[in-house]
């Protein structure tokens, strides 16, 4: 039920846009809309739950042992992705080798029947439907009382237990308010403004730091809830840090951050969990969103839910 609710509830929504002339009236008939729907996949997959309680009680393998089968499925293609991809590739890298290519396994279905697997499908399905600026703004509005705020990607990850320690050096050293994980390839040109520290001209949202100690999240807000499914919102949120006086460049990275936090999408360790097709439906839209926010002048965003 959930991809079904996915595809169709945006042009429903659209709908009501046109047959309900008033705005409040048509936005509560939304939230509406989306809360019942919600509570219809829930209790459908309350209903598998139960199903798959009474399956693994019974004693043939074949009925209580398809679930497990497909966990270690997914289990061993994760190690791979983590791990055995990134050694097989360094080890040919060392030997020699470093012309052969290796296919990597496609994160988006992985990471999809993992979360479906651990009965969070859900959330994969929310972040599609609502977007990436919606997801991310959840996680905003209830850190915002934070002084420091990380926002990960599913596939990027701390491989440092110092990484805390170092990003907010940086901050206190730099007293910059926002820097990103970037890559030297993808966003290049890049350029250094200042010991240790980079500005680049494009942008990428994997990884997130936010020094909130004077208060950037009161002042700038949060990330522009016009930019629909994926793309931009990120460079539209940094632009406006930058703009309203917290950052020196938009797309700022500390120079030794990789030694500290890792993206697969980066590295080529596994494959976007965006698929081309969903980037590329978006992208246009987008894109004028992000021409407005640089021709408006800078100000806070609220949240609109």
């Amino acid at each position: 039920m959930l991809p079904l609710i996915t595809a169709i509830l945006p042009k429903a929504l659209e709908i009501l846009d046109d047959v309900i002339p008033d705005k409040d009236a048509a936005q509560k008939a939304k939230l509406t809309m989306e809360a019942k729907l919600l509570e219809a996949a829930t209790a459908q997959n309350l209903a598998q739950a139960n199903t798959n309680i009474e399956e693994a009680k019974h004693r043939s393998v074949w009925v209580a042992g398809w679930r497990p089968a497909i966990g270690w499925v997914c289990a061993l293609g994760l190690a791979w992705n983590f791990i055995g991809y990134n050694l097989t590739m360094w080890g040919l890298a060392i030997s020699g080798r470093a012309d052969v290519q290796i296919p990597p396994l496609s994160g988006e279905n992985l990471m999809e029947l993992t979360f479906a697997m651990l009965g969070m499908a859900g959330l994969r399905t929310y972040e599609k439907f609502k977007g990436v600026a919606y997801s991310k703004n959840m996680c905003i509005k209830h850190l915002n009382h934070c002084d420091f705020v990380f926002l990960f990607d599913d596939d990027c990850f701390p491989t440092n237990p110092n990484w805390v320690k170092y990003c907010t050096s940086v901050f206190n050293e730099t007293q910059e308010a926002h820097f990103l994980l970037l890559n030297k390839v993808i966003h290049a040109p890049y350029y250094q403004y200042a010991l240790g520290m980079y500005y680049f001209d494009n942008c990428g949202g994997v990884f997130m730091a936010f020094d909130n100690r004077k208060g950037l999240f009161k002042k700038v807000g949060y990330m522009d809830t016009r930019y629909k499914g994926w793309g931009f919102e990120h460079a539209g949120y940094s632009n406006r840090i930058h703009r309203m006086g917290f950052n020196t460049y938009a797309y700022i990275m500390p120079q030794y951050l990789h030694e500290y936090i890792y993206s697969m999408d980066y590295s080529g360790g596994v494959q976007s969990s965006i698929s081309n097709e969903a980037k590329q439906s978006n992208y246009y839209d987008n894109y004028q969103v992000f021409l407005s926010e640089l021709n408006d002048k800078p100000k806070y965003k609220p949240f609109k839910q």
